[in-house]
């Protein structure tokens, strides 16, 4: 079974890194979305977290490790979601 998700990773600085704080991510399961739905549902996401495009990165997660026999996942950057 193929699943699907938004993935919004916040960008950490150098110094969150060196302390080893944990990378602050947005991780939501869709559907049935169209790229436009999914796009616009990242926008509300970021919204939600007071996050910008600018400090974090979207992709789209197609997870297809519970297919026979189980295959990669995908990753779409946000800019290649159509």
């Amino acid at each position: 079974m193929t699943r699907r998700f938004i993935e919004i990773l916040k960008e950490q600085t150098e110094e969150q890194i060196i302390n080893g704080e944990p990378q602050e991510v947005i991780r939501v399961e869709v559907a049935d979305e169209t790229g436009p739905e999914i796009i616009d549902r990242i926008a509300a996401l970021r919204a939600g977290a007071g996050w910008t495009a600018a400090d974090s990165t979207a992709r789209l997660h197609i997870c297809r490790h519970d297919e026979t026999p189980a295959q990669p996942c995908e990753l779409i950057p946000e800019d290649e979601i159509a």
